[in-house]
């Protein structure tokens, strides 16, 4: 892990390690000025704190102060606070690294830096009695000596509910990268799925998103992959199974997106510890019922539709940052807490175990999902604002553009149940040879195509095929084609095959028998 601000105040300690020296200092000095305000209420009026982290990185309160605190974390590492000492019970490569603060530990907070380096052979406990006899020589004369020993208590996190200028940076250089993966890989992603009506699971997708994350270039963000993270591993939901907790996993069942059918997304990442999330969910040719309660879900805060308050999730979010998501700061009617400037929240709003009014089991009940990171107090909302645009609900772009794709396959008001089954076209390739035609037009045009496009009809085994480079395809098959006409390019500036069908096809979402593919000449003959 890289640490620093871009402005050379970082101590490279052991390892290479790098440690924002400016941050540290304010967050050691936030540390110990809290520590004295709050004795009594948050501290048990404690004269000295312990945290101590096992082998292993998890979440807990010590190993989440020292990403606050270090940017880093040190398992296998007892550290103990008192009024003038801080001790470090840890390796001797550990304190290579924490040596280097030793400066600005006394600059901070006036205190002396005492460091016990561990030997593998011992099992510590002479160190042990050092350290609490140093503890016994700072109590008063006559008084107990109360040790805080951090457990998973919620009052560590008071620490890190306000975030200073470095951390919301942090955050929305999360939130950027976060925001970017969903706009510019993960929506593509399921649109080319869904186009070309591939296969693909939810744990396959789920594997793809995170090799992005962890090279913020391949989607054009300058961050080094050092610094980012996935927050979880992206979750995928489908066909009908859902489940809607942070905790949720994707399966290795296929990406189910027929008609009726919703598709759940969600993904986290992190920089340098700091984190950010955002879930989308997709409609799929949705029936009446499952756009009210997409529209309610969107517009919950205007208390539209009671009637799915029953499926509503217990809580609208959390305070998120070093930690993904702090319980004791939940967006419930349980918290009466007070909130400040400076605290970012994750704002996540759903619904689960609707009932989609279908007979398919795969339809029949459905859950929605909206992640909208990050936002804070006073401050603009810090990001995903790619992933969201207001006026229209939200129902955004991206999903715009899924439900348009996706109408080309499922058709609308279920007209593709309609169309006459037909052979599967089979490509020449290579071994065959292919003949095309360039630079064609099609009549009519694809839906929301905005411009005339210009594309490849290239004749294979059993029919056409006419692709854009938007992946927008139609086919075809010979034995479908009932006339065909020519018309040359005589007294006008194009020339025109025209087809005839027996059976109609889809052009976007809506039947045709008739299909034109032009080419534009330059002059008129």
């Amino acid at each position: 892990m890289y640490v620093n601000d871009g402005k050379g105040n970082a101590s490279r300690g052991g390892n290479g390690i790098l440690i924002n020296r400016d941050m540290f200092r304010e967050h050691l000095k936030f540390f110990y000025t809290h520590w004295i305000e709050h004795k009594t209420d948050c501290w048990g009026s404690s004269d000295a704190l312990v945290f101590a982290t096992p082998a292993q990185d998890i979440d807990t309160n010590s190993f989440t102060l020292q990403r606050w605190l270090y940017g880093w974390t040190f398992p296998n590492t007892i550290i103990v606070f008192m009024g003038e000492q801080i001790h470090y019970l840890c390796s001797q490569k550990k304190a290579a690294m924490l040596e280097s603060l030793i400066i600005d530990t006394k600059d901070a907070v006036g205190a002396e830096t005492v460091m016990h380096k561990n030997d593998k052979k011992f099992d510590g406990s002479g160190i042990i009695d050092v350290i609490l006899q140093s503890i016994h020589k700072c109590r008063e004369h006559g008084s107990p000596i109360v040790v805080y020993i951090a457990g998973e208590s919620p009052e560590v996190s008071e620490l890190f509910y306000m975030k200073d200028e470095t951390e919301s940076i942090y955050v929305k250089k999360a939130a950027l990268l976060t925001s970017r993966v969903m706009e510019s890989f993960v929506v593509l992603k399921l649109k080319a799925v869904v186009g070309k009506e591939g296969k693909i699971s939810h744990s396959s997708l789920m594997n793809d998103t995170i090799a992005v994350i962890e090279e913020p270039p391949k989607i054009g963000i300058n961050l080094k992959s050092i610094n980012v993270d996935k927050c979880y591993p992206p979750i995928f939901l489908s066909g009908g199974k859902f489940d809607i907790k942070p905790s949720a996993s994707s399966n290795d069942e296929d990406l189910y997106y027929g008609s009726r059918g919703v598709i759940i997304c969600a993904i986290g990442s992190d920089y340098n510890w700091y984190c950010s999330n955002v879930a989308r969910t997709y409609l799929i040719d949705a029936n009446t019922m499952q756009r009210k309660a997409y529209r309610v879900l969107l517009n919950a805060q205007m208390a539209e539709g009671p009637e799915f308050a029953p499926n509503l999730t217990k809580s609208a979010g959390s305070r998120i940052g070093v930690e993904f998501s702090e319980s004791n700061l939940s967006l419930n009617a349980n918290n009466g807490k007070l909130v400040n400037e400076r605290i970012v929240f994750n704002v996540s709003l759903g619904f689960q175990d609707l009932q989609a009014q279908t007979n398919d089991p795969k339809t029949e009940k459905f859950s929605l999902k909206e992640f909208s990171d990050a936002c804070s107090l006073k401050v603009e909302p810090i990001v995903t604002e790619a992933c969201s645009s207001k006026p229209n609900l939200r129902t955004n772009n991206y999903n715009q553009d899924m439900l348009a794709g996706v109408g080309s396959k499922t058709g609308d008001g279920g007209e593709r149940a309609t169309l006459v089954s037909q052979e599967k076209l089979q490509l020449a390739g290579t071994k065959f040879g292919t003949i095309q035609l360039f630079d064609l037009c099609i009549r009519p045009a694809f839906e929301r195509q905005g411009r005339r496009l210009a594309a490849t009809l290239e004749a294979d085994v059993n029919g056409f095929r006419y692709s854009t480079k938007l992946d927008q395809i139609i086919e075809i098959i010979y034995r479908n084609v009932k006339h065909a006409i020519f018309y040359e390019s005589e007294k006008k500036n194009i020339t025109l095959l025209h087809f005839h069908l027996h059976n109609h096809i889809m052009m976007g979402n809506k039947k045709t028998k008739e299909v034109q593919f032009y080419y534009e000449v330059r002059d008129v003959v």
